[in-house]
């Protein structure tokens, strides 16, 4: 019997982040040949059945401390891990097992390793990676600059990057070079990997292709108040942190106000800079005309409403889930150039890119969009197109078993 865990970290149907879609998406691709099972953290002990095989959640100790959160689950994961499968071994003989993790979630599948080399099956640790925290964090100190969000907001995220750069990204760089293979879907991705770790962390690197499933969460958010009469519904759905650049689509959405030009916009999801983004959002006298409804259980609705979708990312590592949800919806698409964001498109072609932190070639690019309804469907039908040939699940599945194969 051949094993597959999991690990997301945050519930990928409850909470939003990419890193569940992600591993839902896996999940889907090792079910094939796997006996899955998806773990992930959440207010209390939970097992049961999801489509593509078992899932557990496993009790976070401190909701307070989700900072902290890999350092205090990673423990509990090897663990549940262990006893999954003391379980499955009773009338069934265990010959194979992948950890496999989304991002540094993985490390469970390392400190599992370790402790299992008396059992005889072979256990494979892998982590899908898209950044670092340095770079990830690096990103965050840009998209957080003063002049937008005032010396408070400036200095926690500064703060935070202080301990990821002193304390996390050390610890991971520790890590990465113990996985058995790191999966990786961008050059971006191994551009980063290199730079931090050295040309000699290339021979880990498994470049698969990957695909995006949409799929509604749990849970109950806030109704998203779509049409404004006839007025284009420009939207835009990630974790609002300052690495996703909110101020700059606000600052691009408030030069066409000034311009006059008409629209609608949505802002959702939740995040740490969400009421910093309102506050912008107000200050930039965008209040009747911008909404922020905070988490939605279902992109889909969003997406079916939307007329130009944006991502104004400071920093990505590689590609963003959100946008090959917009891929994936055809939407008309404008995203900043930034990692792995343009390896996904053609420029002008199934997609707008502008440079980052520009809100001006934001707004130029908007407003081009608005005033012209056959460039906008040109680009949605170049975008579908895109996106059915190159992200299959079947591509995905392919290059797993490969990988897997090779172990």
């Amino acid at each position: 019997m051949k094993c597959a865990f999991i690990i997301s970290g945050k519930s990928p149907f409850t909470l939003a982040g990419g890193l569940g879609s992600y591993s839902v998406n896996l999940a889907q691709c090792l079910a094939k040949t796997h006996q899955v099972y998806l773990l992930f953290y959440g207010d209390q002990h939970e097992e049961g059945d999801f489509e593509y095989g078992k899932y557990i959640q496993v009790r976070h100790p401190c909701k307070a401390a989700a900072s902290l959160a890999t350092f205090i689950m990673l423990p509990k994961f090897v663990k549940t891990i262990s006893q999954a499968l003391e379980n499955i071994s009773v009338g069934n003989k265990v010959e194979d097992v992948v950890i496999w993790g989304a991002a540094i979630w993985g490390v469970a599948g390392i400190q599992y390793k370790k402790e299992s080399k008396h059992l005889n099956y072979d256990v494979h640790a892998i982590a899908s990676y898209f950044t670092t925290y340095k770079h990830e964090y690096d990103g965050q100190i840009k998209g957080a600059p003063i002049g937008d969000y005032g010396l408070y907001a400036a200095l926690q995220v500064r703060a935070v990057s202080l301990l990821a750069g002193s304390l996390y990204a050390v610890w991971e760089r520790s890590y990465l070079r113990q996985f058995d293979k790191l999966v990786i879907h961008y050059e971006s991705s191994r551009e980063i990997l290199i730079e931090e770790l050295g040309s000699d962390i290339a021979e880990k690197l498994v470049k698969t292709r990957y695909f995006s499933e949409n799929f509604d969460r749990k849970g109950r958010g806030a109704a998203v108040v779509l049409r404004d009469n006839d007025k284009v519904l420009i939207s835009t759905i990630c974790r609002q942190d300052p690495r996703k650049g909110i101020n700059v689509l606000l600052k691009a959405l408030a030069i066409l106000k000034s311009k006059g030009v008409p629209f609608k916009a949505v802002v959702a999801g939740d995040g740490p800079f969400r009421q910093y983004n309102e506050r912008l959002s107000g200050a930039l006298g965008l209040g009747d005309c911008v909404s922020f409804p905070g988490f939605i259980p279902s992109s889909s609705d969003l997406l079916e409403e939307t007329d130009i979708f944006v991502l104004s990312s400071y920093e990505e590592g590689a590609g963003a889930i959100s946008l090959l949800e917009a891929m994936a919806s055809g939407q008309t698409i404008v995203t900043s150039d930034v990692d792995g964001i343009p390896e996904d498109f053609e420029r002008g072609v199934d997609a707008l890119l502008f440079p980052v932190d520009d809100e001006k070639a934001l707004a130029a690019s908007l407003k081009s969009l608005v005033e012209d309804s056959k460039l906008r469907l040109e680009l949605a039908e170049n975008v579908k197109k895109s996106f059915d040939k190159n992200f299959k699940m079947e591509n995905m599945q392919a290059d797993i078993n490969k990988l897997l194969s090779s172990f």
